[in-house]
């Protein structure tokens, strides 16, 4: 069943402070990356749900097991397959597992959650990594006006691993062309996902898109929880300059991509409580670029900015 896989992230301190069904709350419908789970963006989702969302994560069936068909899974193993271009049999990213996620959240009796009452008609799709590529199809594919945002973090959508995730790159970029809804795209200076984040995020001429570009060197990247919660590790960062930033936006102590996607959030819904939605993030952490009059960029325009 669905619900043998679904992790849900509900604010405690607003179950505390009102009943629940005094107001229905957004929700923030968020795709892992492969060799991740909900629980290797724990602190990053609790974050998101505490300024008042729900957040709901559907896992990826054996999600960090041995489900990269190889006999020996390890962190070595499962970077090789990547690169090495083989197909990850149980990964998603045709929308659809976002989609059922959602389908289940539409079901519930009264629209309560976790013990909170949800707003249906303001859903935000997101994803980290490879999640992006299922993320990105969830909101292109979606019936219009089901869903109002888009949030990527470190989006994982390279030539090299189009086997390995089941996507074709150039129909991506069809679908993020086309998109009238807002988006948000997150990385860092050194991300080795920071030339596919600016390309995507160039790619979306609707007003209201940011990109948000942190320093390396605010960032946690001691792969710590990484290595105790994924299949990725410091073997992997040895191998592939930039994993570890990559990693460190979404799934260390230190987090920092909660602090845009809840503005985010705030801004596309137009949520003025808890002082309303704030910057994407402090000035002196990382650059922020939005789109509002001038809707196209070249890479070189995107580079010029953030380096």
């Amino acid at each position: 069943p669905l619900t043998d896989i679904l992790s849900c992230y509900v604010s405690n301190p607003l179950l505390q402070a009102r009943d629940p069904s005094d107001g229905a709350v957004p929700i923030f419908i968020f795709q892992s990356g492969h060799g991740s789970s909900a629980k290797s963006h724990e602190l990053l989702l609790q974050k998101i749900a505490n300024e008042g969302f729900v957040v709901i994560v559907p896992q990826h069936a054996n999600d960090t097991g041995n489900y990269i068909s190889c006999d020996e899974p390890s962190n070595k193993k499962a970077a090789s397959v990547v690169f090495e271009g083989a197909t990850i049999a149980e990964l998603q990213t045709d929308g659809t597992h976002l989609a059922a996620a959602l389908d289940w959240v539409k079901s519930q009796e009264d629209d309560m959650v976790g013990g909170q009452k949800v707003d249906t008609s303001k859903i935000i799709s997101g994803g980290f990594s490879a999640g992006c590529v299922e993320a990105i199809c969830h909101a292109a594919d979606a019936k219009p006006g089901s869903i109002s945002g888009l949030a990527c973090i470190s989006p994982s959508t390279a030539l090299f691993v189009e086997k390995a995730y089941q996507f074709k790159r150039s129909e991506l970029k069809k679908k993020t062309k086309a998109f009238t809804i807002p988006t948000l795209w997150i990385t860092a200076e050194e991300d080795i996902c920071n030339f596919e984040t600016l390309d995507m995020f160039k790619d979306v001429e609707t007003k209201g898109t940011t990109l948000v570009s942190f320093r390396d060197d605010i960032l946690d990247c001691s792969l710590k929880l990484t290595e105790e919660f994924s299949i990725w590790g410091a073997e992997n960062a040895a191998e592939s300059p930039g994993m570890a930033i990559h990693m460190a936006l979404a799934c260390e102590e230190e987090v920092v991509a909660d602090k845009p996607i809840v503005s985010f959030i705030k801004r596309t819904f137009d949520i003025s409580t808890g002082g309303g939605p704030g910057p994407f993030a402090d000035d002196t952490d990382a650059v922020v670029v939005t789109k509002t009059d001038i809707l196209t960029y070249t890479m070189l325009d995107l580079l010029a900015r953030i380096q």
